[in-house]
């Protein structure tokens, strides 16, 4: 059974400033960026048990192209999508977030 993804708001604001500084970067870059983060959230959909858990149920699965990870919690009835963060950020970033 596909689970439907909620990404809570913190993670929508990341996903967000994230894709306005590759878009900053290089006209079309953030639209790459969001293509990566849409793939990877459906991957998550499809198949959430599947990536590796990091920290308790916090599981992560990393975006192609971009260093960036997107870190989420598989529910009984949903996956809370709880980050997006550059791979070389400290952990206790997303660890307090989860």
């Amino acid at each position: 059974m596909k689970l439907e993804s909620l990404i809570r708001s913190d993670a929508q604001r990341e996903i967000t400033e994230t894709f306005q500084w590759y878009e900053n970067q290089s006209n079309g870059l953030g639209t790459e960026f969001l293509r990566a983060v849409d793939a990877a959230i459906a991957s998550i959909e499809r198949f959430p048990k599947a990536f590796p858990k990091v920290e308790g149920e916090t599981r992560k699965i990393l975006l192609r192209r971009f260093p960036y990870a997107i870190f989420y919690i598989v529910h009984l009835d949903i996956i809370a999508i709880t980050g997006c963060y550059h791979q070389k950020r400290h952990p206790e970033i997303w660890r307090n977030k989860s």
